[in-house]
C-alpha cells in the first residue's frame, strides 16, 4: 500500500461520498491502478468508474481490480461532451505541462453541475520534518516528479477553473504536520514494518480531522455556465 495513497483516500473519503450517488458516472484522470476509485467503487457499488491513465502497468493493475481501464492523455479525454458526473484529478495537474488545457478538458466532459474533485501541492510543494531544504527540493522533483512545479497558489488554480467554466464550491487542505512525519518513517526509519503500518493507518484516521500544516489543496468545483469574471 503507498502512504500517499491511503492518506489521500482519509483525506477524500467523505467528500466523495458527497460528490457521487448509485448512479454517478465517474472518470478517474491520471488515476493510475485506480486505487481510489476502488474503494469508492465499495460505497457506490452501482457507479461506473472508469481510469484514465497514459501508464499501462498502473491500468493493469486496475484491470485485475475490476475497473473499466483506458489508456489515453488526460489532455485528449476519449469521452462525448458532457459524459460524466464527477471527475477526479487527484495529484495530477502539478505534472501536466498544459495545465490550463487538462481543466478545459476536463470541464469538457464534464456534465452541467458536475462535479470536479482535485487535489495538488500548494505552491512550495510538499515538505518532510528532518531533512534539508536541499533534500526536499530533490524529492520534490525526483521522488514526487514535480519537475514542472512544485504545486499552486489558491488564486491561480481559482482562475485557471473560472476559465473552464468551473466554480469551487469547496476548499480545504490535507497532508498535515503528523502525516509528513508518518510518511518520512515509512521512508527513513527502521521500525519494524508492523509498526509502520499501524502508524499510518492511525495518522490516515486521523487526516480529515487535523489541518495543521496541511499542504496539498483539495478543490471541489462545480460545472457552471456564466460565471462572473
Amino acid at each position: 500500500m503507498r502512504p500517499g495513497t491511503l492518506i489521500r483516500w482519509y483525506a477524500l473519503k467523505d467528500i466523495l461520498k458527497e460528490a457521487t450517488e448509485d448512479d454517478s458516472t465517474v472518470i478517474d484522470v491520471g488515476g493510475y491502478d485506480g486505487r481510489i476509485s476502488g474503494w469508492l467503487k465499495e460505497i457506490r457499488r452501482a457507479a461506473r468508474f472508469m481510469v484514465v491513465d497514459i501508464d499501462v502497468m498502473g491500468l493493469r493493475l486496475a484491470t485485475e481490480e475490476k475497473l473499466n481501464a483506458i489508456c489515453a492523455s488526460g489532455l485528449k479525454l476519449p469521452f462525448k461532451n458532457g459524459r460524466a458526473d464527477v471527475v477526479l484529478c487527484l495529484d495530477l495537474i502539478e505534472h501536466v505541462e498544459e495545465a490550463e488545457d487538462l481543466i478545459k478538458e476536463i470541464s469538457r466532459v464534464l456534465k452541467k453541475d458536475g462535479r470536479l474533485i482535485l487535489t495538488t501541492p500548494a505552491e512550495k510543494g510538499v515538505t518532510f520534518p528532518f531533512l534539508t531544504k536541499e533534500a526536499i527540493d530533490k524529492i520534490n522533483k525526483g521522488f514526487l516528479g514535480h519537475a514542472i512545479r512544485k504545486g499552486f497558489f489558491l488564486q491561480d488554480l481559482e482562475k485557471m477553473l473560472r476559465s473552464g467554466s468551473l466554480l469551487i464550491v469547496k476548499k480545504s487542505r490535507y497532508f498535515n504536520f503528523f502525516s509528513q512525519f508518518v510518511y518520512w518513517l515509512n521512508a527513513h526509519s527502521k521500525v519494524p514494518s508492523r509498526g509502520k503500518d499501524l502508524f499510518l493507518r492511525l495518522t490516515a484516521l486521523l487526516e480529515p480531522c487535523i489541518k495543521w500544516r496541511a499542504q496539498v489543496h483539495i478543490i471541489v468545483a462545480k460545472k457552471s455556465d456564466g460565471i462572473p469574471s
